[in-house]
């Protein structure tokens, strides 16, 4: 996952990124909203059927667009990840402790869910009421804004900033970790579409694991509307489309606790498979994404800079 460019990291980070958005956020559709319905009856096929039938196979991608656009901004996270490590202060990455790789993917995440919590919170009341809540991104932006003001923007940063910390810390990390462990068996593997399989496999299932709860606090606070935004849209005549009978969440540890106490602690992981379904093939297709860009592309390089010296 190494490169010497800045603008090349980010470059494969950012196509891996918006790729597996792409491929994933019908996943991510109904995993949002078995977290807003929590601990009903509802399974992952049911909410699917359901949803199809009432809206068809377009609502599966309600949000596509800030989805899109988050996974690009998203990919700094991977592109500021081997920098940081290097400001760690190892001269062999190898030998890098645990520790720093989990410091410098907790680092990356946090400073990216700054960035992307915006993008974040449209995208997840896009997946929660649809087109007729908010028709397009920039609707979206301006009315959360005219509305709820800038802190509208950022409701559920906290949960959103947490679980991108939690998320990059031990997604990175691991992957890495698996990576050069497998590289250094006996009977190591070579550094290629099976090594990478492998390290995000693993990484996936704990990341998945870790990052729930977060993602569950984060997705029940993004989608519950402010009173002047839920007269506004009642007044229009508009519903979103996924309406429980949510309290208002004062701030994420009241969301965590009001859900447990009500639910049961369990609902914190209310959505793990559709969670690990979607983290799981994203993490697959970004880091297989950005390690064969960074083959194909060092493979070119070194060629092209053989041809000059000869």
């Amino acid at each position: 996952m190494e490169s010497n460019s800045a603008s090349k990291r980010l470059g494969f980070a950012a196509v891996a990124s918006a790729v597996a958005a792409s491929c994933t956020h019908p996943i991510d559709t109904i995993k949002v909203r078995l977290q807003i319905q929590g601990a009903s009856n509802a399974s992952p096929v049911s909410t699917l059927v359901n949803l199809v039938r009432s809206n068809g196979f377009q609502a599966l991608y309600w949000g596509i667009t800030p989805a899109f656009m988050r996974g690009i901004y998203g990919g700094i996270r991977y592109a500021l990840y081997a920098p940081i490590k290097k400001m760690m202060g190892s001269e062999d990455e190898k030998l890098l402790p645990m520790w720093k790789k989990v410091f410098s993917g907790s680092l990356c995440g946090c400073l990216t869910a700054a960035l992307i919590t915006p993008l974040d919170l449209v995208k997840v009341r896009m997946q929660a009421g649809g087109p007729a809540v908010h028709s397009s991104v920039k609707v979206a932006l301006e009315t959360i804004w005219r509305q709820e003001g800038i802190a509208g923007l950022y409701v559920g940063v906290l949960p959103s900033a947490l679980r991108a910390t939690a998320l990059a810390a031990v997604e990175l990390s691991t992957y890495d970790h698996a990576k050069e462990t497998l590289l250094s068996l006996p009977n190591p593997f070579q550094d290629n579409i099976y090594l990478h399989f492998t390290s995000s496999l693993i990484s996936g299932l704990i990341s998945a694991a870790v990052s729930t709860p977060f993602d569950f606090a984060k997705s029940r606070m993004m989608s519950q509307l402010s009173p002047s935004t839920a007269v506004a849209y009642a007044s229009a005549g508009i519903s979103p489309s996924v309406s429980p009978s949510l309290p208002v969440y004062r701030g994420m540890l009241h969301c965590i606790t009001e859900s447990v106490r009500k639910e049961g602690v369990l609902v914190l992981w209310s959505g793990f498979w559709m969670t690990y379904l979607r983290i799981g093939p994203n993490i697959m297709i970004t880091f297989l994404i950005m390690e064969q860009l960074r083959l194909r592309f060092d493979s070119c390089h070194n060629g092209s800079t053989l041809k000059q010296h000869m």
